[in-house]
Order: structure tokens, then sequence, then C-alpha cells
């Protein structure tokens, strides 16, 4: 009898070594198959419940969680049935998982909390590792940062104080997360920093994928995203390479994030989808319903997709309620509360943005939870500069404020500067002291060139860089001049130049003689007509879907970051065609999206928009978006009417208040 236990026990070795060594779990459930021959045709024994647990184990790690519960249930009915604790133990904390991973986390505590009264009753170090190991993240799910925390603490504690050395990783992997989630990123990514490089001292190779996508998404926060892109996409292969279904579904889920932040939804809404996949396939419905579908509806929401963003949120409103997660309940509240604003029901939104920002405050999220939060006080924000109501923007700068003071803390770079740039200067926080006065016509280096000599007097010295104005101007020549000039300055001085048009008269030649730093956006159907086909030039059906505006503009920003830095400039021509298709509401939200883009991308922005053409309700909910605004007009005069250009307003800038008659040339 010993021998052929000794026999099953050898099998049972050889089926861990092939796949947790070599994810090889074609081998490994052959093993498994012949120690149960062995085992089953025995008297019930510990031996063969510690085999169910394996295969469990097994099952659970490969993506097949059905069958996992099933064999987690048998093991959990026959350790209990032989009084044999320490498999007990083991298998509590692999139904821990798995109840987490179907949604009933309140099961996953209760095993826990069986599991841990075994193993400290019975002085079990790894089966009490494995459990801290497994409850940290439900926890999180459950809005008990500080239990999580705490957790993950003793869980190190315990694996370093007996050496369990491939476990140490884990708990300090969970520690990082736990810097992440308070917003000390700097910290979590020494942490990970320090566990990725134990991984490969210990060949650990089944964690090293779960380390570098910890890497990958504080590098998200602190907005370098050229890291965060490296490390999710090479932690997203090896995940795969190692059968690590869990981690690749998770970074998936992040490289979506970045897309989205990045403006380019259509790589997002690639890698979501594939994260989703992921965890319909498995049936890892808390993630689903926690993480991808709240991705997928925000992504949405932002591609105008309402009708898909809805069904979602009904589907995770659905499980909030049925479980009473007061996490997910907050989150279901902020989901809703940014449909509600697409669609323009005001009262609404404030309504579930009250309920949500109430929800994570009573889970002390501006504490453990801060960016979460501060990503909640900056939807809010915008919401409220949306409306465009008495009150809206006093309001808007409060809660924008109090996000970007949570980013500035965490050293969140894109967002700061995107916050910032919302924020206006006149009542907000972002104020900067005004820059000298130059000589007349001189450029400073801290400005560029109009191209119009007389204008750059104006400004003493230029536009500001990464400064964004309008021109506010009926059409006319003194304007298409003026725009040329501003365009001609840049690319003949190898700057960056950025133009988008719904037609192309007059510039056709700087497309034809610029192609390294001249990019051309014709927003227009005949654009096959209007303009030849060159490398920069991009032709789009017009400014109806302002998605796939921004996806050109994705593209060429990304061809931008594989070259030096040089000095950026962008016309924007338009402005009005976009209010007159989509109104204020729409076009705010828009140009709210782009400038701060632009800002991140260190771009000098000049808007052009006739004002004419608009009410003067809508004239102002654009303009007041923008730092600096110059105006061509026409007055009387004893020589007759004549236009005139004059600055209206250039925030925290000295600039000459006189008038320049234009003359046309």
């Amino acid at each position: 009898m010993e021998d052929k236990k000794n026999i099953a026990g050898l099998h049972v070795k050889m089926a861990s070594v092939f796949w947790n060594a070599f994810s090889d779990t074609g081998r490994a459930s052959e093993h498994h198959r012949m120690a149960l021959e062995i085992l089953e045709k025995e008297p019930e024994s510990v031996e063969l419940a510690s085999s169910y647990q394996d295969i469990s184990h097994m099952l659970r790690r490969s993506g097949e969680l059905a069958e996992a519960s099933t064999w987690a249930q048998k093991t959990f009915e026959l350790a209990e049935k032989l009084n044999a604790p320490e498999v007990l133990a083991r298998c509590c904390a692999n139904l821990v998982i798995l109840s987490m991973f179907s949604g009933e986390l309140e099961k996953a505590i209760k095993y826990f909390e069986q599991g841990m009264r075994i193993a400290l009753e019975n002085n079990y170090t790894e089966p009490a590792i494995l459990l801290y190991n497994s409850i940290v993240y439900v926890y999180w799910q459950e809005g008990e940062f500080q239990k999580a925390f705490e957790t993950a603490q003793k869980g190190s504690e315990l694996a370093k104080k007996v050496g369990h050395v491939s476990m140490i990783p884990w708990m300090e992997m969970w520690q990082a997360w736990c810097n992440v989630l308070m917003g000390e990123i700097e910290k979590a990514v020494s942490v990970f920093e320090d566990t990725l490089a134990l991984d490969k001292r210990t060949k650990n190779t089944a964690h090293i994928s779960y380390t570098m996508g910890g890497i990958g998404v504080c590098y998200y926060w602190l907005g370098e995203w050229d890291k965060s892109l490296q490390y999710l996409m090479e932690a997203r292969d090896i995940a795969k390479e190692t059968g690590e279904w869990q981690e690749s579904s998770h970074v998936a889920l992040w490289l979506g994030e970045l897309f989205m932040e990045m403006g380019d939804y259509v790589e997002a809404e690639k890698y979501l989808n594939e994260s989703n996949s992921v965890s319909e396939k498995t049936g890892d419905t808390l993630r689903q319903l926690t993480e991808a579908f709240p991705a997928l509806s925000r992504l949405y929401l932002k591609k105008g997709e309402i009708r898909k963003a809805k069904e979602l949120i009904e589907k995770i409103y659905e499980y909030a309620a049925r479980t009473r997660n007061r996490l997910a309940i907050a989150n279901t509240d902020a989901l809703k509360a940014m449909f509600f604003r697409s669609e323009k029901k005001w009262e609404q939104s404030i309504q579930h943005f009250e309920k949500s920002l109430q929800g994570y405050k009573s889970l002390n999220a501006q504490k453990w939870c801060v960016g979460q939060f501060a990503e909640l006080l900056y939807e809010y924000g915008l919401m409220h500069l949306d409306r465009i109501a008495e009150g809206d923007k006093e309001r808007a700068y409060s809660l924008l404020n109090q996000a970007l003071e949570i980013y500035e803390k965490m050293g969140a770079k894109k967002k700061i500067r995107k916050t910032k740039s919302i924020i206006h200067p006149e009542t907000g926080r972002q104020m900067v002291e005004p820059k000298p006065v130059a000589e007349a016509s001189e450029v400073l280096p801290t400005h560029v060139t109009t191209g119009y000599a007389d204008l750059d007097d104006l400004l003493f010295g230029g536009i500001p860089r990464n400064y964004a104005a309008t021109l506010a101007s009926p059409s006319c020549d003194e304007r298409d001049l003026l725009i040329r000039r501003f365009l001609e300055a840049g690319a003949k001085e190898g700057e960056i130049t950025f133009h988008i048009i719904t037609k192309a008269s007059g510039i056709e030649s700087l497309a034809e003689d610029f192609q390294s730093n001249f990019y051309l956006f014709v927003c227009n159907p005949e654009a096959d007509a209007i303009i030849k086909s060159l490398p920069n030039v991009s032709k789009l059906k017009g400014v109806e879907n302002l998605n796939n505006i921004n996806i050109a503009l994705t593209s060429a920003f990304r061809k931008l970051d594989r070259i030096p830095k040089r000095t950026r400039r962008i016309c924007i021509e338009i402005v009005s065609d976009i209010l007159l298709q989509h109104h204020a509401v729409q076009t705010r939200r828009w140009l709210n999206a782009l400038i701060p883009e632009l800002k991140s991308r260190e771009f000098t922005t000049l808007a052009v928009m006739d004002p004419g053409m608009h009410s003067p309700q809508e004239v102002r909910a654009i303009l007041d978006l923008f730092e600096g605004e110059i105006d061509i007009y026409e007055k009387e005069t004893e020589k007759g009417i004549e236009k005139f250009l004059k600055i209206k307003k250039m925030t925290n800038q000295k600039y000459s208040k006189s008038e320049l008659a234009l003359q046309e040339e």
C-alpha cells in the first residue's frame, strides 16, 4: 500500500513540475490521471484529497475555472471527512480565489477565515501565506483597502520569516499594488523593480509578467507612456508564453487604459476586448464586471456609442445591486453619471456623481484609492464645464483643483498638464508670472512667431509656447493671410506644423514642399479632388465624426514620438464647422479633450473661428476655453470700412491693447 502511495505521490510531483515549470498541462494531466488510477482504487486517503487539490489548483491557474471549482469542492468534502487540516487549509486558499472569480466575495472571505483559523491552530505557515496571498485582491474589491494593506504586510513578513522564496515576490507585489492605490507611485516602482530582480534571480518565471505589468501601470500613472507601453507589451508576451491568463487579461486591460488616455480609441478597444474575451472564456465574472465592462463603458462614452455603454452599465449595476458591494456601487454611480452627462441630463448626472463621491468618501478612498478618487473629481468637474449654468464654472474649478492636488502628489505628469490646461487661469490654480516685455519685433525663446512682425510686437514677442489661443474673425483675405504666415513661419523653420481644415486652398504647396514636418488634415468628403495624396496628408470625410479626427491626430502623434523633439504648432481651422454640426456642448467636450492633449505634446495652438456664424452664447462657450484671443473686426473710419486686429486677452501675459489697422497684400 505504501509503495502505491509513493508511486502516486511521484506522479503528482511530476504533474506539478510539468504545469508549474513548463506550463504543460497536457503531460501534467496524464500524470494526475495515473495518480488517481492508483489512489481511487484504495480506501479514501489524505493523498487522494491532496491530489484533488493539486488538480484543482492546476485547472484554476490554467483558466478552467468551472472544472477547477468541481475538483476544489471534492477536495473540501474529502478533506473534511478525513479530518485532513493541512489539505483543507490549502483548499480554502484555492476556494477563496475561485469564489472571487465568480464574484462571490462574501463566500471568499468565509473560506479565508476558515482556512486561516485552521492554519493558525496547526501552525501551518505555507497554507497561511497562500491564504494571505489569495485574500488581498478580495479586500480591494470589497473596498476594504486598509485590510488589504495590512494583510499584504502580514503575508510579506511571514514569507520572509520562513524564507518562502517563491511566495515572497507575490506578497511584495501586493504591497507594491497597495502603494499604487495610495498614490505612492515612485515607491511602488522601487518595490516592483526589487521584486522583478528577485524573480529573475530565482528563475520564478510564472511571476515575472505580474511584476512587469505592475511597473507598466506605474509608468501609466507617472505619464511616461513610452515606458508604460514597453513594460505592458513585454508583460503581455511573457504572460501568454507562460500561460498566465490572469495577468494576460490584466495587462490587456491596462493597455486599453493606456491607449484610451493617449486618444487612440481603436487600439484601446482592441485590448479591452482582448481582456474581456479572456474573462468571458475563463468565467472570471468578477474582473469582467468590475474591470473590463467599466473600461469599455468609458471608452464607448468617449466614442459616442451611447447604446453600447448603457448596456454594459446596466450589467455592472445589476451585479453591484445584487452583491451590495459598496465599491462596485460607487463605481457604477460614476459610470451612470458619465452616461447622463453624455445625454445632457444634468440633474441625473449630478445626482449620481454626488452618490459616487459620497460612496468613495465612505470607503476613505481619498487615502486608500487616490487615483480613482482623482479621476472621479476630474470627470465631475468636466460635467460642470459641459453644462455652462450659473455657478458651474466655480464648482468645476473646485473639483478640478482637488483632482490636480492628488495628481501632483502622485507625480502624474500627463494628468497634471491635462488638468491644469482646463482650469481657467483667472480663478483656478494655474497661475504663472507674466513674461518680461520684449523688444519690438523680437521673438522670445519662450514664444513662437506668428509670422507677422506687427502682431508679434502686439504680443511682445509672439504667442507663448504651449499656449492655446483663438483667432476670432469673419472670413476675409486678411484672416487667410495671417493663417498662412503662421503656418509658413513654422514649416520653413523646420517646426512640426499641423493644419486642420475643410478646404486646402492656398496651402497645397506647403504640404508638398515640407513633407517631413508639415501635416495636413483635410476634413471634406471631396478631399481626393482637393489635394493629391501625400504621406503627410490625412483625408477625412468631414467633421461629422469627431472620433475619426481624433484617430487621425493620434496616428500623427505616434509618428512624432519616433523623431527628435522640436517646436510644434497647430492651426485648427474647423472650429466653426464643428460648432455648426455639433453645437456648443459637444464642441466644448471635444476641445476640452483636445487642448490638454496638445499641451501635453507641447503644441502651440491657434484655433480659428468666425463669430458671426454662431449665437453670442455659443461663441462665448468656445472662446472661454482658450487662454488667448485675437480678434479681426471691421470699423468705420474716415477712409470708410477698414479691418483691424486687436488682442482681446492673453492670460498671464503682457501684451499691447492697441489696435492694428490691417491692409490687404
